[in-house]
């Protein structure tokens, strides 16, 4: 395990190496960032994964932190834990010192983004509206609703719990 977790260090550090060495850097507005009509379903729900772990942490919730982990299932569990105190420490940061500007999220030209979505969510929850981002010049492959839910074992009341809590993600950012 402890290999695939090196290999795919390196294989993300290369792809952000290319990503930003082909693309433009631009500020991006998140609520014409979730209006865009061609943001897939599939990015849609793995923000709001995110989402409800946020929910969860300020106590939103009871689910969060549980869908977060069933879908991340395949890590190792020392892994797994790494990536949660990662996360937690993300939205201590942010809560405390605000969002980092030299942070990017990186998006299709879709708007999907695809690198930088558990820092989407926390900019929803904490009504930041404008964010760094990468837009990658091509439309990136995306997984159906059903390979989705599949590879993320989501059961229909856990889905149907990430699609309500990606419209509060929505709302939230549209109201600040």
């Amino acid at each position: 395990m402890k290999l695939y977790q090196a290999l795919k260090k390196a294989y993300n550090s290369l792809a952000t190496y290319i990503y930003r060495f082909t693309s433009k850097r631009t500020i991006v507005d998140l609520a014409q960032l979730f209006d865009t009509p061609t943001m897939t379903k599939y990015h849609q729900i793995l923000s709001a994964l995110r989402y409800v772990a946020v929910e969860e942490h300020y106590g939103q919730n009871d689910f969060g932190k549980e869908l977060y982990i069933t879908a991340n299932r395949w890590e190792s569990d020392t892994a797994l834990q790494a990536d949660l105190d990662r996360f937690d420490t993300l939205i201590k940061s942010i809560e405390t010192k605000g969002y980092n500007m030299k942070s990017t999220i990186y998006v299709d030209l879709n708007n999907n983004c695809f690198n930088g979505t558990h820092r989407l969510a926390l900019c929803a929850w904490f009504g930041i509206n404008k964010i760094p981002a990468y837009v990658v010049k091509r439309q990136l492959n995306q997984p159906t609703i059903e390979e989705m839910r599949a590879y993320y074992r989501l059961s229909d009341e856990a889905y149907a719990q990430l699609e309500a809590a990606y419209q509060r993600m929505y709302t939230r950012i549209h109201n600040k």
